[in-house]
């Protein structure tokens, strides 16, 4: 049976479909949250964030689906752009969504409404800033994003040491604990070419010369007898390069087997015109003079001034840290400023402004890796999760500073958008955003078991959000997507139901 849905019977439906995600969404929120259960086949599966919870719970199909659908692709984007804050933003849309559909049912046009709340974001964003305080402590700042004392600590440590520009990466371990690692030189990632370094072993050269070269080599020919050179005086040798293939790679294996040649082979973890960036960043930071067609070096020209240099090499599977480079360290700046330009032209293509991120980290030595471990799988991929969104945190606050958190600062923003004039449809605008501030501290107050509507204001000065803060900037960008979401299903107000 084919059915037309209109107006407030459409949000009902889109309301209603939204109410067990949102249910579970908020209930993970803040040190009281709580952890979603759900199936998979059979087995429990656990969800804790909110861009988790959504993947488990929307799936409904016609209209009811709508919302979901809408929601979880924001919260997924959200989760890969800015790495924080998808609870949030869920429960601020759907707590505005609500609201606007009250409004709507008594009267107000729903599209006069969601063009009304455009203009109300731009202000609310203006008034979240003028609520910035001091960022505090960082260790107090990322237990407030949900890691405990000990990951707090490693995390700021490794923050402080690498600086805003530099890149800190979280990974599994497959030990319980905590582990980090602090590069103080460049760092290239690839593949091992050959076998140089028996798996699970490190290689250290000293005093190494280094042949950067974007293209194959399949024959050293002329260079034939510079690299028997370097053999013959026991020189350590780093050779970068698309690939190694051939006699080439037959001659270095030779010697290196024969013990006469210290030598290590690699080619890029990434391809095509990254790759190129990278092995340009590593001669660069070496002085090696780049073998390239657009530079108009062939191999057959490379002579042994042209090699560049490194006081130490560190090979440790596909990872090698160079240290004491003989590179320019004007020309080091001058590309890590280039750099930055890509990751501003970037901002938005999370996966290139990553790219462009690691490269300039990589590039000046400011590199970390947090290696965690829980007891079982499932805790390790939460220490993993709940470490990078604490990492967006700090950088964000860092960066652009922080307002009182739990929802502290959005209640006294709520208080004035919400006493703003105009006519009926500016003033429901207000009040609509203002209801979408006040759901954090009200859901932490619900986990926390407390009623919010008896919470005087007197106590809700000693309450979530007094010692606790939020990234300003970051605040900024969840709270105006959550409006956006709000004002797209208020739009929707007919649909075709089968």
């Amino acid at each position: 049976m084919t059915r037309i849905v209109i107006g407030s019977a459409t949000h009902q439906v889109l309301l209603g479909s939204l109410a067990p995600m949102i249910r579970a969404i908020g209930s993970s929120l803040g040190p009281n949250g709580r952890v979603a259960l759900f199936d998979i086949g059979g087995r429990v599966g656990r969800a804790s964030s909110g861009v988790a919870i959504a993947r488990e719970t929307h799936g409904a199909e016609g209209l009811q689906g709508i919302a979901q659908k809408i929601l979880t692709e924001t919260l997924v984007s959200a989760d890969r752009d800015l790495g924080d804050g998808t609870a949030r933003l869920a429960l601020t849309a759907e707590a505005a969504f609500r609201a606007g559909v009250g409004y709507v049912s008594s009267g107000i046009s729903a599209t006069k409404l969601a063009e009304a709340l455009a203009p109300v974001r731009e202000d609310v964003a203006r008034m979240i800033a003028s609520h910035q305080c001091d960022v505090g402590s960082l260790e107090d700042l990322a237990i407030g994003a949900g890691v405990d004392r000990d990951y707090a600590e490693a995390l700021t440590s490794a923050f402080e040491q690498v600086g805003s520009s530099g890149v800190i990466e979280i990974a599994s371990s497959p030990n319980s604990g905590i582990s980090t690692e602090i590069a103080s030189g460049f760092l290239f990632e690839g593949a091992v070419i050959g076998s140089v370094v028996p798996a699970g072993q490190v290689l250290s050269l000293e005093s190494v010369h280094v042949i950067a070269a974007d293209d194959i080599i399949s024959d050293f020919g002329a260079l034939a007898p510079v690299i028997d050179g370097f053999a013959a005086k026991g020189k350590s040798l780093l050779i970068v390069a698309r690939d190694v293939t051939g006699p080439a790679l037959v001659a270095l294996e030779r010697n290196r087997k024969a013990g006469i040649l210290s030598v290590a082979v690699m080619k890029p973890a990434d391809a095509g015109p990254r790759a190129a960036q990278i092995i340009e960043d590593l001669a660069l930071a070496t002085g090696a003079a780049l073998v390239a067609e657009r530079s108009g070096l062939p191999l057959s020209a490379l002579k042994p001034h042209m090699l560049g240099r490194a006081a130490s090499l560190r090979l440790a599977g596909g990872r090698a840290e160079l240290r004491g480079l003989s590179g320019s360290p004007a020309d080091v700046v001058a590309r890590a400023r280039a750099i930055e330009g890509d990751i501003r032209k970037y901002q938005y293509l999370s996966l290139d402004r990553e790219h462009a991120e690691r490269r300039r980290a990589r590039l000046l030595g400011r590199w970390a890796e947090i290696r965690v471990g829980g007891s079982t799988d499932y805790e390790t991929d939460m220490l993993v999760a709940t470490g990078r969104n604490a990492l967006a945190c700090l950088r964000s606050a860092s960066q652009f500073g922080a307002i009182c958190g739990g929802g502290n600062a959005l209640r006294h923003v709520a208080e004035e958008i919400a006493a703003r004039g105009g006519n009926d449809t500016e003033i429901a605008a207000g009040r609509v955003a203002a209801e979408g501030l006040r759901a954090i501290e009200r859901q932490l107050y619900r986990n926390a078991g407390r009623d919010p509507m008896s919470v005087d204001l007197r106590e809700r000065r000693d309450l979530p959000g007094r010692l606790v803060r939020d990234p300003l900037r970051l605040t900024q960008i969840l709270v105006d997507q959550a409006f956006s979401i709000a004002g797209l299903l208020l739009r929707v107000d007919a649909a075709v139901v089968r």
